[in-house]
């Protein structure tokens, strides 16, 4: 727990004790962030423990009220067995609080600090469980925007996945929106996409699931995709590099497992899954994930090895029961059955940590075709992934060039935005598309013929 670290504390804890009366006590600070300061408490008539997660008074501003009881509202209108759920809202005076279940354990970024990496089979249940949290919220049209391992508790002693911390949740329909400032980036820079990184207006369920990537990869690896000190810097990283593959830092990794997760973290949301529904049958069928940028399907090849280990066993213990059978005595068939039961349990058990089930070794997997990067569903989507494009192609001039193209970037964004709203003509999509073919084919900025298209689409932007 975290002590009182000054008399203002002891005041605000009295007057928390007041506001709630007697049917709760409060105790000592579990937590504190930026705005809050989560206590531990207990429900007197039935001794449940509970916490209260209380809005700093002197940081009451209207905004941060409507940002708290928004995180109030959003969580409570979710019930799901991994997402941590709100019990009760209460407002006096200048305090804003709600009440939530007192979980025992720790955070993933508790574990992670003690330990690094984790095994391969529980990163993969943690990874399912929050995503199978982010279907919900986004079945219910909320995005939660701020994923990362300190907003996710486990649960002791099973390390049950819990969700929590909606306070910058955003509804997919837009409303809400007036609770950041416009062009605000909100989230927490290593585990943002590059969409939220770029305050872009319009963000998916798909961003939620790059964060989600990201935390996966942390686990799996030990180690961020992308590092870097501002929002910025990562973006650039982002924009400019593509993550290395988690095979690179955890070898071991089954494939199916490694390609979901390199899926989530790469730069076009179009390229990444679909929504959480998706990535979690994905992992349900171990050889159908395919991660973009590779060719072929990533099959299991620890599974396809483990059949063909399990008949030679078989064939082998057939054998030595034919050879006791022609010379009429038992000797050869319990042998090979017991060497080759042995043989079969430890690289069952080296399997199982490392992600695989019985049932996935034993059983083979129906391939499912799936494309490498899935075509842009809008002219949205499609103008979006040629900026993408451009802009990736623009951070490799020098710093002198970049400069002469500066007005580049910002009517890119107001062609999207136009197009979005409706108003964006065809001959000025046509033009952001002759662009990137252009540069796909090798020509450079410095191209008359580039030049030329860059100067109309500030002028039609």
């Amino acid at each position: 727990m975290v002590p009182d670290p000054s008399p203002y504390d002891a005041v605000v804890h009295a007057r928390l004790q007041a506001a709630l009366g007697a049917r709760l006590t409060i105790g000592s600070p579990l937590g504190r962030g930026g705005f809050g300061i989560v206590y531990a408490a207990e429900e007197v008539e039935t001794g449940r423990a509970v916490a209260v997660k209380l809005l700093r008074p002197d940081l009451a501003a209207p905004l941060l009220r409507e940002r708290f009881r928004r995180e109030a509202s959003c969580a409570a209108r979710l019930v799901h067995p991994h997402i941590v759920p709100v019990l009760e809202v209460g407002e006096e005076g200048d305090l804003s609080w709600f009440l939530m279940p007192r979980i025992s354990g720790e955070t993933l970024r508790e574990r992670l600090l003690r330990e690094g990496r984790l095994p391969i089979g529980e990163a993969r249940r943690i990874m399912l469980e929050v995503a199978d949290a982010l279907h919900a919220a986004h079945d219910a049209g909320l995005l939660h925007r701020d994923v990362k391992p300190d907003n996710i508790l486990l649960e002791a002693p099973a390390g049950r996945a819990l969700l929590t911390d909606f306070g910058i949740a955003k509804s997919l329909d837009g409303t809400g929106a007036g609770l950041t400032t416009a062009g605000a980036v909100v989230g927490t820079p290593q585990y943002m996409s590059p969409e939220q990184a770029g305050a872009e207006p319009v963000i998916g369920p798909q961003s939620d699931l790059y964060s989600l990537g990201v935390v996966t990869y942390q686990m799996l690896t030990g180690v961020l995709p992308f590092e870097g000190t501002s929002p910025g810097g990562i973006l650039l990283r982002q924009v400019r590099d593509r993550a290395p593959p988690v095979a690179r830092g955890r070898p071991e990794c089954p494939a199916s497992l490694a390609a979901a997760v390199d899926r989530c973290i790469t730069f076009e949301p179009g390229e990444r899954w679909e929504g959480a529904e998706d990535l979690i049958a994905a992992l349900g069928r171990p050889s159908a994930v395919r991660s973009p940028g590779l060719q072929g399907t990533a099959t299991d090849d620890d599974a396809a090895s483990f059949r063909r280990g399990l008949m030679l066993g078989v064939g082998v213990m057939l054998a030595g029961a034919g050879v006791d059978l022609a010379r009429g005595e038992l000797l050869l068939a319990p042998l090979t059955a017991v060497g080759a039961a042995g043989v079969l349990a430890a690289w069952y058990g080296s399997l199982w940590t490392r992600g695989h089930t019985w049932r996935s070794l034993v059983l083979p997997a129906r391939v499912h075709s799936a494309p490498a990067a899935p075509v842009p569903r809008t002219p949205a989507d499609q103008m979006r992934s040629d900026r993408a494009f451009i802009l990736r192609k623009l951070t490799t001039l020098p710093a002198s060039e970049r400069r002469r193209h500066a007005g580049l970037p910002l009517a890119l964004d107001r062609a999207i935005l136009a197009l979005e709203a409706g108003g964006t003509s065809a001959p000025l999509v046509n033009q952001i598309a002759r662009l990137r073919t252009a540069l796909a084919a090798g020509a450079g900025f410095d191209d008359p013929a580039i030049t030329m298209v860059i100067a109309e689409l500030e002028r039609g932007a």
